[in-house]
């Protein structure tokens, strides 16, 4: 333990972490970012109006449907998401995609309908805090990975990347920095 207090000490001296740390002068216009997640609070002010659309993914007789939304965060964590985001890049554009329920639990289906249509509107970024343990799934997420490296050639490394070391593609993370450069 005593070893590792000089490592403690040194991370006291990190600059403070914000917009302007970094993106410089970047404000994210032009850019739009699809939360999937609980859903956002549009009224929120920590979202400062940028949401520009709101749907939900709904399970109806086993089938996955992507329905308009009312702009509610039935738990908290993705208007907490679009705050940060937000705060970064003021002027982007919050697409909320509510594929969790009040507990933050949902189905694998509803995560997977919801990323494609995300995708088929081709946001430039995805927010997922979220993934799937469903094998029956996998390989319709290996395929909207590569078809989100299609439609994003930036994100074509990532995604190549994680199939490349076996990363299980349910679980998609992408920060596309070069879109926030407007």
């Amino acid at each position: 333990m005593e070893e590792e207090r000089p490592k403690l000490a040194r991370l006291a001296g990190v600059p403070r972490i914000d917009r302007d740390w970094a993106w410089g002068g970047s404000t994210g216009a032009g850019v739009t970012v699809a939360i999937l997640d609980s859903g956002v609070e549009g009224s929120h002010p920590a979202v400062g109006g940028r949401l520009v659309e709101s749907v939900a993914v709904e399970i109806v007789d086993d089938e996955a449907q992507v329905v308009p939304d009312d702009g509610v965060d039935l738990f908290g964590h993705g208007t907490a998401c679009a705050g940060i985001i937000v705060g970064l890049a003021p002027e982007v554009d919050i697409v909320s995609v509510r594929v969790l329920g009040a507990d933050l639990r949902g189905k694998g289906v509803a995560f997977l309908a919801g990323l494609e249509w995300a995708v088929e509107r081709r946001a430039q970024v995805m927010n997922l805090s979220l993934s799937s343990k469903s094998e029956r799934l996998f390989p319709f997420f290996h395929e909207t990975a590569a078809a989100l490296a299609k439609i994003i050639p930036d994100a074509r490394t990532g995604v190549l990347e994680a199939q490349e070391h076996n990363v299980d593609p349910a679980v998609i993370g992408a920060a596309l920095t070069e879109f926030f450069a407007s």
